[in-house]
């Protein structure tokens, strides 16, 4: 009997504690200083798939002149297919494209359709690092001292715009004409 009656104490002291340790958490997790806000970053912007490639390769060549990276900004893709649409209008031309886009900060690349055998006309099968790569060749008409264009060439101005040190986002879009040409942009800002 006296042992089930210390068992019944050992119970009764074992609870008594364990209720008065959730006390004192309780208390201590009170009178600790609220934790900071944690700053939730938005979520990256990301490059389309059918652009793939478009980022990383301007981004090699702002890496060759020591630049910061350029990166992907949904809300400038969303313009860029604008004014793909806008350039793309009409006879969609390289002049009318051209035309289009004058005052505007963007890299434009235009490509005639291609005549198929049986006489119908198909888009190009081009890439995302292929119009980059014909934008870099305009980097023969930029003059460094300068920092400006000798020629008026799309190429060197799509090339100053890729490699302006102030521009930090990006956004493209391609666009096929209904007769088959296509039109490819960047849009930049700082």
């Amino acid at each position: 009997m006296k042992q089930a009656i210390r068992q019944g104490l050992r119970v009764v002291l074992l609870a008594a504690s364990l209720a008065g340790l959730a006390v004192a958490q309780n208390v201590a997790a009170s009178q600790k200083p609220p934790a900071p806000a944690i700053a939730l970053r938005p979520v990256a912007d990301v490059e389309p798939a059918a652009l793939s490639g478009m980022l990383d390769a301007q981004n090699q060549v702002r890496a060759r002149l020591g630049l910061q990276p350029l990166v992907w900004s949904a809300a400038l893709t969303e313009s860029a297919g604008a004014l793909a649409r806008t350039a793309s209008e009409g006879a969609c031309t390289l002049g009318t494209a051209d035309k289009a886009m004058r005052g505007r900060d963007v890299s434009l690349h235009w490509a005639a359709a291609i005549r198929r055998f049986g006489g119908e006309d198909a888009a190009q099968e081009l890439s995302a690092p292929y119009v980059v790569s014909r934008w870099r060749e305009g980097r023969n008409g930029y003059d460094a001292a300068k920092g400006a264009c000798r020629d008026k060439s799309l190429e060197c101005q799509a090339y100053v715009r890729m490699i302006a040190a102030a521009n930090r986002q990006v956004g493209c879009a391609r666009n096929i004409c209904p007769g088959k040409a296509q039109v490819w942009l960047c849009e930049y800002r700082k």
